[in-house]
């Protein structure tokens, strides 16, 4: 076990850390919120001063369902690529970064989960909307980088 004053020193260096870190993240419009900071008495107590993790994040999950396409996995999603999004829609949202796109099919057991963090990768692709009766600019990714799964292991 660590001496007092090496843990200490350790635990000093790591919030200083986390600390920049969570800066770094604000500054990309992530919503981070630190738990408060409890130092242990003395180490015989390090068990129960133990933390429930470093930062917390606040993130913009948007929800889509797709009722006209049924999927239970990658191979057998009928096309290449996955609609994201209209590209107004994301656009005029783009001061808080989206951390993921749930996408669910027909029977909604099944989902296809598009990552923030995959924008670069997004494509705009001008296509008719049949329920809004025009054509619209969408955001689309191959499906070669959505992740699919059952709606209950989404998280």
């Amino acid at each position: 076990m660590k001496d007092e004053q090496s843990f200490i020193r350790d635990l000093s260096r790591s919030r200083e850390a986390v600390n920049d870190f969570a800066v770094r993240a604000r500054c990309h419009g992530v919503q981070i919120w630190l738990p408060p900071e409890v130092l242990r008495p003395d180490a015989s107590l390090r068990r129960l001063y133990a933390d429930d993790g470093d930062l917390m994040i606040q993130a913009r999950i948007e929800h889509k369902v797709r009722n006209n396409i049924a999927w239970t996995c990658r191979d057998d999603y009928p096309f290449q690529t996955v609609i994201v999004d209209e590209v107004y829609k994301e656009d005029k949202k783009s001061d808080m970064p989206v951390l993921m796109y749930v996408i669910e099919d027909q029977t909604r057991q099944n989902a296809a989960i598009v990552y923030g963090w995959t924008r670069g990768e997004w494509k705009t692709e001008r296509m008719r909307d049949p329920i809004q009766k025009r054509d619209c600019d969408f955001y689309t990714i191959h499906k070669d980088r959505v992740r699919f799964c059952a709606v209950d292991r989404v998280f």
